[in-house]
């Protein structure tokens, strides 16, 4: 994986991570490797916590894994409200998730493909690791992170409240809810993220291209393969072949693009070891410049 030159500016990338008290300490270690390389950051949690920075987000029912879409409903409102106009783009994810600041804002700000889709900023997009639910909804996962520019944003608050856009639901599929209420309010569907243009891709198969924003560890993508037994209808008796099915999954090193982007299911004893792979263990002058240190524990 290659690290993008840093061309923060201030206002291209805001990045949030929800969780609860108890896992503030994990939060914390996204602050402290790569959450500070984002052009802002909050955390979204229980308790307000100035130092972190984490703000206390109510919202309806309980706070429970089963209740997660009433959770980011209230999210996106207080983002809207508090940062809607301060930043072009909002990248949210959970405390188990690491995330390469420079790479998503240049795929976001650069990428020429991104850039026409968004019309000047004008096209409400949605951007992450596309699922494919059988027969049903397609949708960005919300375990790799997902990201709506400010159109989709407002879009998406301008809506929430709809009773097209189950706004009473209790279920834990808050990715799958976000993508039906884009798509019934304004027929945004999830944009394909895959990296078309990685040369390995070309020099060692024609199969399915590398992905982006990635469900799990990269380990985990490193060593997947598909069952080779399937049920009687033909279909994968593993539900990530499923929900990639019309595309395809690239398998061993071409799993993850160069231009990678997030990593999901990263414990926070892992993330300053990823961390110091892709900052502090190269060779200053090989390194994407500006070269920036990680913060300090």
């Amino acid at each position: 994986i290659q690290v993008a030159p840093d061309i923060a500016d201030g206002r291209s990338l805001m990045c949030l991570v929800y969780t609860i008290e108890k896992n503030h300490p994990a939060a914390s270690t996204c602050r402290d490797t790569w959450a500070s390389r984002c052009d802002g950051f909050m955390v979204m949690s229980t308790k307000r916590v100035d130092s972190l920075p984490a703000a206390h987000v109510t919202h309806e029912g309980r706070e429970e894994y089963n209740n997660i879409w009433q959770k980011v409903r209230s999210i996106w409102k207080y983002v809207h409200k508090a940062y809607g106009d301060e930043f072009e783009w909002f990248f949210i994810g959970g405390d188990d998730l690491y995330v390469l600041p420079s790479n998503l804002r240049a795929y976001l700000t650069q990428d020429p493909k991104v850039l026409s889709a968004a019309n000047g900023g004008s096209t409400p997009l949605f951007l992450g690791r596309r699922f494919q639910i059988p027969k049903a909804q397609l949708f960005n996962s919300g375990g790799a992170g997902y990201a709506l520019n400010r159109a989709a944003l407002k879009l998406l608050v301008d809506h929430l409240d709809d009773p097209k856009c189950r706004p009473h639901q209790t279920v834990f599929a808050e990715d799958v809810n976000v993508a039906h209420c884009l798509e019934v309010a304004g027929g945004v569907e999830a944009f394909d993220t895959r990296d078309m243009n990685d040369t390995r891709v070309k020099e060692i198969t024609a199969g399915p291209f590398p992905e982006r924003f990635h469900p799990f560890t990269p380990a985990q993508h490193l060593n997947w393969h598909p069952p080779r037994k399937k049920r009687p209808d033909g279909s994968s008796q593993d539900w990530y072949e499923n929900y990639n099915a019309p595309w395809g999954v690239a398998l061993g090193p071409l799993c993850c693009s160069r231009d990678s982007v997030s990593f999901h299911y990263v414990k926070p004893d892992l993330m300053p070891h990823i961390n110091a792979l892709l900052y502090d263990c190269r060779d200053q002058n090989n390194l994407s410049p500006p070269w920036r240190p990680s913060p300090p524990p």
